[in-house]
């Protein structure tokens, strides 16, 4: 690696964090996690990972945390540190992801680990860590754009090994992923991502394809997808990758991706409720949600895909339905609307209705009244981020209104995201180009192994206590990645 690019000798690291002898695992990576979004100052090697042997005497630094599986090599070194006046924690050793039972519900899994891991970073404040280091974070703002997208590909290579066949489920981060992807390949034209994109897409194809194949009656339902929902109920899942698969059916000219899109999406709004033309999912109870932008975008779609005109009504007014109760004035989202109250300004339950109104305007004629309604709500969005973005770091909060909440990355990325491929399609002024500078710049200091740390959970909906407390860690698939591929040129 040219040691332009390595961090070694380019700040002063305080706290030696080693990860387990055979490289990273899911604790390690968490704890990381949780210091870089700190701004603490960790030891890391010239690839820009925590190291798995100390490589410097340990009195170098103000406190060490090692795995648990180190203790034999390293227990009479770590208790001289402690006499010698270094901090190590109570615990002594943080566990391995192999010590700790998998259970079969995976939210237990992250959401323990990232409060387990979040618990011991803040017992190791007492080592006298600094928070927001400045040479720390400058080091991390000057790694070079390509050096951040060798790791993401990296992680995409091992993440795939062996894998074929119908994806397993249709999440979030398995959407983002297919979306920064797609950015990745038509702005690179690098073989492996072209490659790496359409391989994710003929997975998703033929997933939609075993789904209705599997169901005796033809229609597709929630369970054939791995979700948790009750069938004949809709989820948002379908929403996702319909609106996807048809948008990058057009981009590739490849009609089995945009037929495979056109069939889960009219699964979609047979398994919603429809009244009026607003389609309503069910699980929201009639609630107002800022996640029902995703039916939006996939009518768009459904209507430029198939020149269907009740398709482009459903559009409008399910549009009509949320943005009313579910965009501020000021243009941040609530999350959900009840009868009696609002939720807070969740981080994400603004991102989403930005990322897909973004997306649906790849659908829509430039100058129908639907395309012209939602520049308006996003640029209002925008303006608001500008009076919101934490001066220090750049990132918006887990609550965006409320600077007491922690710094969270993934909806920081899918912003500027959207305002990358809303500057593609011209409908955003030069306004709020620095701001996203400073937000890409912030990504960068809690970027690790390919992810973005200080990243939220996912998140059902609640009380304005909730949103603030919610779980966060290491994230593999944000559209960070999309936004390097904007930014190749070196930082």
């Amino acid at each position: 690696m040219n040691s332009s690019d390595s961090p070694v000798g380019k700040y002063q690291p305080q706290l030696l964090l080693l990860a387990p002898e055979g490289g990273d695992d899911a604790h390690s990576r968490t704890l990381a996690s949780h210091f870089l979004e700190l701004g603490v100052p960790i030891e890391l090697t010239d690839k820009w990972l925590l190291p798995t042997t100390p490589p410097r005497d340990l009195n170098q630094y103000r406190a060490c945390l090692f795995p648990q599986s180190s203790k034999s090599r390293y227990d009479r070194d770590l208790d001289a540190f402690a006499r010698n006046g270094g901090f190590v924690c109570e615990l002594k050793y943080y566990p391995e992801e192999a010590q700790v039972p998998a259970l079969d519900i995976a939210f237990f899994n992250s959401f323990g680990r990232d409060v387990y891991c979040y618990t011991m970073v803040q017992d190791y404040l007492l080592g006298g860590l600094t928070l927001n280091d400045p040479d720390f974070l400058n080091t991390l703002r000057r790694r070079s754009n390509g050096s951040l997208l060798d790791l993401y590909r990296q992680l995409i290579a091992k993440t795939d090994a062996g894998q074929s066949g119908p994806l397993p489920n249709w999440g979030d981060r398995v959407y983002t992923r297919g979306c920064a992807d797609s950015v990745l390949a038509r702005l690179t034209r690098d073989s492996f991502w072209e490659t790496t994109s359409r391989r994710f897409l003929e997975r998703l194809r033929d997933s939609v394809e075993k789904a209705f194949a599997d169901s005796p009656d033809g229609n597709f339902t929630p369970r054939h997808m791995g979700g948790l929902q009750t069938k004949g109920t809709s989820t948002h899942n379908p929403a996702l990758m319909g609106a996807l698969l048809m948008r990058d059916g057009k981009r590739l000219q490849e009609p089995g991706f945009t037929q495979a899109g056109i069939q889960i999406g009219q699964a979609f709004i047979r398994l919603s409720h429809v009244e009026n033309d607003v389609v309503y999912q069910q699980r929201f109870r009639g609630c107002p949600v800022s996640e029902a932008m995703c039916g939006v975008d996939l009518l768009c779609w459904l209507a430029a895909a198939t020149g269907e005109a009740s398709y482009q009504k459903m559009a409008e007014a399910t549009f009509r339905a949320t943005i009313a109760p579910c965009q501020s004035d000021e243009g941040l989202w609530h999350h959900i609307v009840y009868p009696d109250r609002r939720a807070a300004f969740w981080s994400r339950a603004t991102h989403w209705p930005v990322l897909w109104g973004t997306h649906a305007l790849e659908a829509l004629p430039g100058d129908s009244a639907l395309a012209e309604q939602f520049r308006d709500s996003l640029k209002r969005t925008y303006a608001a981020l500008e009076r919101h973005q934490d001066p220090k770091r750049g990132l918006w909060h887990l609550v965006i209104n409320e600077p007491e909440t922690r710094l969270e990355s993934s909806a920081t990325a899918g912003l500027v995201y959207c305002h990358d491929r809303l500057g593609e399609m011209g409908v955003l002024e030069d306004r709020f180009v620095s701001m996203i500078e400073r937000a890409f710049q912030g990504l960068k200091t809690v970027y690790y192994a390919g992810g973005l740390g200080a990243s939220c959970r996912g998140t059902a909906f609640g009380v304005p206590e909730y949103y603030r407390t919610r779980p966060m860690g290491w994230y593999e698939h944000s559209l960070f990645p999309g936004a390097l591929a904007q930014r190749l040129s070196p930082a």
